[in-house]
């Protein structure tokens, strides 16, 4: 007997760049673009059965904005040793103290990501 599994909709939704500023004056980590611009694009805010890719590991501000979110799972290739907050420097994104936990998986892709970072102009950005 086969299982029954639910339909898979795959949808590239958002896009997003780090921004020092999101228009208000408030700083604005690539992720918490890229969710506004989902959310605009599907009419809400609750991202229950999405993943969300990322080239670096998100900051705390950004986590936090994918909990808020109820993303089911974060994907990202390299470890963000400065302020990285899905496992290498905090982890929120499983924190048994937070209401919402999400699945990550690391490392994807990792040494073309590294290239790309490197071969990136050194303006600071990533």
């Amino acid at each position: 007997m086969l299982a029954r599994r639910r339909p898979v909709h795959r949808l590239r939704a958002g896009i997003g760049a780090t921004a020092r500023s999101c228009g208000s004056g408030s700083p604005a980590g690539a992720v918490v673009v890229a969710l506004r611009e989902v959310a605009r694009k599907l009419g809400s805010v609750r991202l229950g059965d999405a993943t969300i890719f990322a080239t670096l590991e998100p900051c705390a501000m950004c986590v936090g904005a994918l909990l808020e979110s109820n993303v089911e799972a974060l994907v990202f290739a390299v470890p963000n040793r400065t302020d990285g907050a899905a496992g290498s420097i905090l982890q929120l994104a499983q924190h048994p103290d937070l209401p919402r936990r999400m699945k990550v998986v690391s490392g994807i892709r990792r040494d073309e990501a590294e290239e790309l970072f490197a071969a990136a102009p050194a303006n600071g950005a990533r």
